[in-house]
């Protein structure tokens, strides 16, 4: 990865980066390989992210509450937008990942949502999406009720693929 400086591109600064070949999706959804990981990484935060030092820190989130059984986290989601400048809300996190989860979606990474309450029955067509345990109470709380209690989940939280999408994606 190579960094020009600002005489090399007029004055403004940017940032060229190799990679052997294209990344196959720009959907945080579908993505698998290495570069696609790569890139996924650079476009979309998450709820949590990882830090330099390899520790799970806040991304989007600016916190989290976990319930005394350990199987429920409710995530305070800090002020954030979209490029457009349009409010991301917990909304975008719940569709997103209820869409990930639609048994005629292709996504690969699916089976990390297993975690969730009625996940698993729901993308193998045998639940309701009213089943699944992710919920957003309001613009900035994101509840998402587990199967049993999973304490690396705000690690899990922090993968590309579990990025939010904006609102007027196709699935």
């Amino acid at each position: 990865m190579t960094a020009c400086n600002q005489s090399q591109n007029d004055g403004k600064a940017a940032l060229k980066i190799a990679f052997d070949q294209e990344p196959r999706t720009l959907d945080p959804r579908q993505g698998t390989d290495l570069q696609t990981a790569n890139v996924l990484q650079m476009l979309y935060e998450g709820l949590m992210r990882i830090d330099y030092h390899g520790q799970v820190v806040p991304g989007i989130a600016e916190s989290y509450d976990l319930s005394s059984d350990l199987k429920t986290y409710t995530f305070i989601l800090r002020e954030t937008t979209w490029s457009d400048g349009t409010a991301l809300t917990a909304k975008d996190f719940e569709e997103t990942w209820k869409s990930l989860l639609n048994p005629s979606f292709p996504a690969p990474n699916a089976y990390q949502f297993y975690y969730i309450k009625g996940a698993k029955a729901y993308k193998e067509g045998k639940g309701k999406i009213e089943d699944v345990g992710i919920k957003s109470l309001d613009p900035k709380h994101l509840v998402v009720e587990l199967e049993s209690p999973a304490p690396f989940f705000p690690k899990l939280v922090a993968s590309f693929f579990i990025c939010p999408l904006v609102p007027s994606y196709e699935s």
